[in-house]
């Protein structure tokens, strides 16, 4: 049937010892890919990167319905809510890698003629590059991928004969992934139906009509739709996922036309290599299970190597914060954000509320990267990044009103998020507004994971509609101020003592004040506020506040200080006059001792005061030479 048609099936049957050791080195292969998804990568973190909004119902599906490519981004943030279970994302990562490799497997065996060994597992790992970088759409990338690969698979497995209407189902095949998949997924379809019919069966007609209409195709969407293909590519966050999508895209193509002008099927019998031309030897020496197996092992090498080098490991931690943030863990969360050299504003005010939880707030807020000018409480022209962090963190202090603020900024950027959606609940609960609680409820209760939620914080509404059980709403409600500012800015400063103000008791509030007047060296208010600490419960003066009051009286003779009968222990003293002696010795040359300084005072107030940052716990590892 395929003979006249110039189509050879190519090599013979491999033998079963060889068919059993392929497919072992492919279940360890995916085996190990499973693993490294879901104990390296986390697709936990996955989800809290893309925090994609998913909820069940028609309305929202269609939404999607509308433009190209949209059933697949509804698929892909449906199987991202997967990933809150990390063995589940990481089995949906790993079966769509194989979905794509076995197509793969198909297309250079047809195109080419016989495929080298373990070629078809490239596209896998370029995948795990992908997955490396967390900030590209890869659930997309995977979805659209396995669709045109799986398509194109089908497509050079038909078995009827005629141009037209090969090339008519082409057509079809390719009109529909395009609006499934959008343009990139069917130009790829496209490109590897027309290398089928022109390279191996000589079809002429059918193949240059794949070609010229995946090409039209492409043309006619981004002229519809406005995007031009280097406008999208330039719009593309991390360059090293754009390379090894573009790569993923450009493999199959690449390799099956490389394949297929080495030779498809062996000839008959043994060439002689003594009279054989160059291209027989080339031939010869990839057919060699030696060179195959050789050319595996090598290429597992170098994607283990590129795999380690293009982790973005800062982003991890980052994610792993935000996570942990999220799931109240605090002392883990101080545990990674130590591996920080430089944090984002959502870092930094998650790390400070660990702090505070833990109880480390006044003693190892600057064990943690800090940088004068900066604020405790930033303001929205820093970016809309941090916003949920600080709804949260408003929220926890009480003051409500700039928690709603945030948390509908937040709204606005990030979309209807699980995380707003109940904390935006929560705020109208505490304002007595209990109908617009319900209507964030029924909305949440769409989400497929956090349904249980909702129905559970529905049914304490309906039984109290202060829902006064609630430990944390009934926390916040004691502390929550009854005032407002005028405008919609207020200092950080302001809203601390509006919320002292209210409630004296406020020891959340006492010490982000006291961090404030730190961070901004304001001595003198910080002073004025220890006052403060007599009805708080402070069995002693913190770490920092003691190296605060020695900075603070350091001039001569010295401000008064009333520490309502505390003392600052003797240890502090004797470790404040060392570095005072060594700051004053090299007065006129700071910037020398700075390394040395930050081994041994790099958490301190006093080296903060000194150079004006301090560089966290990462970095002072650095400066002592440890991994």
């Amino acid at each position: 049937m395929y003979k006249d048609k110039g189509f050879s099936r190519g090599a013979a049957p491999a033998t079963a010892p060889s068919r059993v050791r392929a497919l072992v080195v492919e279940a360890l292969f995916f085996a190990g890919y499973f693993l490294y998804v879901w104990l390296w990568v986390d697709p936990v973190l996955l989800y809290q990167n893309a925090g994609p909004v998913f909820f069940t119902g028609t309305d929202f599906l269609e939404g999607f319905l509308s433009c190209p490519g949209g059933l697949v981004n509804y698929a892909s943030a449906f199987l991202l809510q997967c990933c809150q279970l990390g063995w589940l994302g990481a089995a949906i990562a790993s079966v769509m890698a194989w979905l794509i490799c076995g197509a793969t497997r198909v297309l250079l065996g047809r195109i080419a003629g016989r495929p080298v060994k373990a070629a078809h597992l490239i596209p896998a790992l370029l995948l795990l590059v992908i997955h490396n970088r967390y900030d590209s759409p890869v659930m997309s990338i995977s979805i659209g991928l396995a669709l045109a690969t799986g398509l194109a698979a089908g497509y050079v497995l038909l078995p009827f004969l005629s141009t037209w209407l090969r090339a008519a189902t082409s057509c079809v095949a390719l009109v529909g992934l395009c609006y499934v998949a959008g343009p990139g997924p069917a130009l790829l379809f496209a490109v590897l139906s027309g290398m089928f019919e022109l390279m191996r069966c000589r079809r002429w007609l059918a193949g240059s009509i794949c070609f010229l209409a995946g090409a039209a195709l492409a043309v006619a969407v981004a002229h519809i739709t406005g995007t031009m293909p280097g406008n999208a590519l330039a719009s593309w966050q991390d360059r090293h996922s754009l390379a090894a999508t573009l790569a993923a895209y450009l493999y199959i193509p690449l390799a099956a036309a490389i394949l297929a002008a080495l030779g498809g099927a062996p000839a008959a019998g043994r060439p002689d290599m003594a009279k054989a031309s160059w291209r027989t030897k080339c031939l010869a020496c990839c057919r060699s299970t030696r060179v195959q197996w050789t050319f595996l092992a090598c290429a597992l090498l170098a994607a283990a190597v590129f795999l380690h080098r293009s982790f973005d490991r800062n982003r991890k931690t980052l994610l792993q914060v935000e996570c942990l943030a999220r799931q109240q863990q605090w002392q883990p969360l101080l545990e990674v954000a130590a591996t920080l050299s430089e944090q984002t504003a959502s870092a930094r005010l998650h790390t400070l509320r660990a702090l505070y939880h833990t109880g480390h707030l006044a003693d190892g807020m600057f064990a943690f990267p800090q940088r004068e000018g900066q604020e405790l409480l930033p303001e929205i022209d820093e970016g809309l990044d941090f916003c949920m962090a600080l709804s949260a963190t408003f929220l926890e202090l009480g003051q409500v009103n700039m928690a709603e603020h945030y948390a509908h900024e937040s709204l606005e950027h990030d979309g209807d998020r699980p995380e707003t959606l109940e904390l935006l609940a929560t705020v109208n609960v505490l304002k007595g507004r209990t109908q617009a609680a319900r209507i964030f409820l029924n909305l949440l209760k769409k989400s497929p994971f956090h349904r249980r939620r909702a129905e559970q914080f529905l049914r304490a509404l309906d039984a109290d509609p202060r829902m006064s059980e609630d430990k944390e709403i009934a926390r916040i409600r004691s502390v929550m101020v009854t005032t407002d500012f005028a405008g919609s800015h207020a200092p950080t400063a302001s809203l601390l003592q509006q919320l002292l103000h209210t409630n004296k008791g406020n020891k959340m509030a006492f010490e982000y004040l006291m961090a404030h007047f730190l961070l901004a060296q304001q001595l003198d208010k910080f002073a004025k506020n220890l006052e403060r600490m007599d009805g708080l419960d402070y069995p002693a003066i913190p770490r920092h506040y003691e190296e605060a009051i020695l900075i603070y009286q350091r001039p001569k003779p010295p401000p008064p200080v009333d520490l309502h009968g505390r003392t600052i222990r003797a240890e502090t003293l004797q470790r404040f006059a060392k570095f005072d002696e060594i700051a004053r010795r090299h007065l006129r040359d700071l910037p020398s001792i700075q390394p040395s300084l930050a081994r041994e005072y790099g958490d301190t107030f006093w080296f903060f005061a000194l150079y004006g940052y301090t560089p966290g716990r990462e970095a002072v590892r650095a400066l002592e030479g440890k991994p």
